[in-house]
């Protein structure tokens, strides 16, 4: 995982610094592309993974905060569109 992350960390810097020299690489767009999807894909396995060695009360109790989080996200994106 750690790996991945340095991954999308690196290639992120490689298209900030095209992008600073005026001239965007579109390769690097893609490397964060790829990399980003790697480590979303990693992330999804490891959760399956998870979520399968936990009891059905232990799932609908992850359930439940994940909803509440998206719910939080939810919120602060409609209280940052209200302020533009």
């Amino acid at each position: 995982m750690r790996g991945l992350l340095d991954r999308v960390t690196q290639a992120r810097r490689t298209l900030a610094a095209s992008a600073e020299r005026g001239q965007v690489d579109e390769a690097a767009a893609a490397a964060v592309g790829e990399a980003s999807g790697a480590l979303a894909l990693s992330e999804a396995r490891i959760r399956s993974e998870v979520l399968q060695l936990l009891t059905p009360e232990q799932r609908a109790e992850v359930q439940k905060h994940s909803e509440a989080r998206a719910e939080r996200a939810a919120e602060r994106t409609a209280e940052h569109r209200r302020q533009q």
